[in-house]
């Protein structure tokens, strides 16, 4: 169950002024804290996969066991293993054109990245970051976000 489908936009009504977010678990960095060849669940070969796409969500993450259940192998996917090192690719718009625009939340560093099963949202602490607001940068460090 989730409230996200294949094609459609992650943030739902809401819109977004800037890029659109793409995120990528990949399994395969170097030396990544979550890199393996195969998934330690079943034992599946795992891969890259793009969870989220310009805005748009875009594959489930799951074991062999899970797209056989959703018959998702009978359409010709392929299973993506757990979720491993995440990575947000970064946008086309500068930096200097999205803080000069009101109060703006700069991220730095993301970390503890955790999906609801049950639902689908994402959750994760900012690291690092600051609050700009009319010239000013007020830093902030491990900010809770949920979406």
């Amino acid at each position: 169950m989730s409230r996200y489908e294949k094609g459609k936009p992650i943030t739902g009504n809401i819109k977004i002024t800037s890029d659109l977010i793409s995120i990528i678990s990949d399994p395969h960095i170097a030396y990544g804290p979550h890199s393996n060849v195969f998934s330690i669940i079943d034992c599946s070969p795992s891969r890259p996969v793009i969870i989220v796409q310009n805005g748009n969500f875009a594959e489930f993450i799951g074991t062999h066991q899970f797209y056989e259940y959703l018959g998702l192998l009978d359409q010709g996917m392929q299973p993506s293993s757990q979720l491993s090192n995440t990575l947000v690719k970064p946008g086309q718009v500068l930096k200097v054109n999205l803080i000069d625009t009101g109060r703006v939340v700069v991220i730095k560093m993301f970390s503890d990245w955790t999906v609801n099963s049950m639902t689908g949202d994402f959750a994760c602490e900012i690291r690092l970051g600051e609050i700009r607001e009319n010239g000013k940068a007020t830093p902030i460090q491990r900010w809770s976000l949920n979406w």
